[in-house]
């Protein structure tokens, strides 16, 4: 991603669209929480960039992308959330630290606190690559990747954000997900 995306950002940073960035390559081993080295303020908004592929349990051929596995807080003491896609963009609920997690499992609290035995990382796969944009003040997302595109071209990654400005997933959310998925599994629910 760096190579691809790194030009273009730092042309964005010194034409004034973009405050920071910052590229990561995160091992699916990696226990949560990866400091992206961001510091973001409310309300500033960000746009993470991801590609790759993770899976929990590589033997069972069960994985996905980030769309699955990268979440993120602002610490301290932000809430968990992700979004629905591999390019997702969203306003800070707070100021701090942005961190950036892969989760195999369950999340304890609101807050990211690991319910999965640390363990379980061990047994994991893959990984993915993210590039975290914290566009400048009175830059909103679409105009901003918008300008990316411009540069670098389209790809895969270079998704409009519209779809996702809205959808965040809270620990609520997931966890009605989770038990659905459990019960369609144990065959307690009939799909009509």
């Amino acid at each position: 991603m760096e190579r691809r995306y790194g030009t273009a950002l730092e042309d964005l940073r010194r034409d004034g669209r973009v405050s920071s960035y910052t590229f990561l390559n995160m091992p699916a081993t990696t226990l949560p929480w990866t400091d992206t080295g961001l510091t973001v303020g409310r309300g500033a908004t960000v746009t993470l960039l991801a590609a790759g592929h993770c899976s929990t349990m590589p033997g069972l051929g069960r994985g996905g992308g980030p769309q699955f596995y990268l979440w993120r807080r602002i610490a301290p003491g932000g809430e968990v959330a992700k979004g629905a896609r591999a390019t997702t963009s969203f306003a800070c609920e707070r100021s701090g630290r942005l961190e950036l997690a892969i989760l195999h499992g369950e999340w304890a609290s609101p807050v990211g606190e690991l319910a999965t035995p640390p363990e379980m990382y061990a047994l994991a796969d893959g990984g993915l690559q993210v590039t975290a944009i914290v566009w400048a003040p009175g830059v909103d997302a679409a105009s901003g990747l918008a300008s990316l595109r411009g540069l670098v071209g389209d790809d895969d990654v270079l998704l409009d954000p519209v779809d996702d400005l809205g959808l965040i997933a809270s620990t609520a959310v997931v966890e009605r997900h989770r038990l659905a998925l459990v019960a369609l599994d144990a065959g307690r629910v009939e799909l009509q």
